[in-house]
């Protein structure tokens, strides 16, 4: 995957930090050209620091026809 502006991560990190949901439903992959046909928007997020320290608050706990299910971790 090409090098992505922070800017394009900053929005949705700064909503996250703000206001974290109990829940994530995370879509394993998009089919976009312009991607080589692969697209993890959760490879995509974890570029970002804040990302990943909002995503280390989450646990995994299934998976469901492509969709990944994480919970906060109170």
């Amino acid at each position: 995957m090409e090098h992505i502006p922070a800017k394009l991560h900053d929005r949705p990190a700064d909503n996250f930090a703000v206001a974290p949901p109990r829940a994530l439903v995370v879509k394993r992959q998009f089919n976009i050209k312009s991607c080589r046909d692969h697209f993890d928007p959760l490879e995509y997020f974890l570029r970002h620091s804040l990302c990943v320290d909002i995503i280390l608050r989450y646990r995994a706990t299934g998976e469901i026809q492509g969709h990944r299910l994480f919970l906060r971790q109170d």
